[in-house]
């Protein structure tokens, strides 16, 4: 990480990881993070193969 803020290319990297959905995550960001996911994950109308369209009526 250094040389990348010697270079200035640190939000260059940063910028590229984000587009790419990638994150740097410690050890308590992650489990926080796998917390999350899990709770969203059990309630029904989070679900992404349970959305549906609303009905128009």
């Amino acid at each position: 990480m250094r040389a990348l803020r010697r270079s200035g290319k640190k939000s260059e990297l940063l910028e590229y990881m984000a587009s790419k959905r990638v994150y740097i995550a410690g050890p308590t960001t992650l489990i926080a993070m796998l917390r999350v996911i899990a709770f969203a994950w059990t309630r029904p109308h989070c679900r992404p193969d349970e959305v549906k369209a609303p009905r128009q009526g």
